[in-house]
């Protein structure tokens, strides 16, 4: 089971897609968005944090690829996961090196796989998070010893 903070964007404009997969993670604890419009999912990654973000690569206002890519500039420790119908090599070259995309999930997808990716793209972006939090407590540590050995210096 997830934990509550763990809120997931989830970006397709198709209304079907939509709603099984907010139904499917809400079921597996999750706390999840569910938009059509990847400008509007743009606005809420400024105003909220996302463990992960799953979205479609073939939208009418802009690819997923190209989303993806904007969504780590605004959110990087994210997990980003792009779900497609088009499973050519050019594509997921394209994913992993433009958007460092977590996983590339084809169309129709086995519903336990999927969820198995979610939940290890949570554990990545916990990870991530609590790995952030610990350098910058030690990056104190450091600074505090460092002020106290120049004191004694003098």
């Amino acid at each position: 089971m997830s934990e509550a903070k763990d809120k997931i964007l989830v970006v397709d404009d198709d209304e079907i897609i939509l709603i099984a997969l907010s139904e499917s993670l809400t079921q597996h604890g999750f706390q999840v968005l569910a938009l059509s419009n990847p400008v509007e999912a743009l606005a809420k990654l400024r105003n909220e944090n996302f463990a992960v973000i799953i979205s479609d690569q073939r939208m009418a206002e802009m690819n997923g690829l190209d989303f993806l890519a904007l969504c780590k500039e605004i959110q990087p420790d994210a997990s980003r996961i792009l779900i497609t119908g088009v499973q050519n090599i050019k594509t997921l070259i394209q994913a992993v090196n433009k958007s460092e995309i977590y996983r590339f999930v084809g169309k129709p997808w086995i519903r336990e796989e999927l969820m198995d990716s979610i939940k290890n793209a949570v554990a990545r972006h916990q990870k991530a998070t609590a790995l952030k939090k610990q350098t910058a407590f030690l990056q104190q540590e450091i600074e505090s010893l460092r002020k106290e050995i120049e004191s004694l210096k003098r």
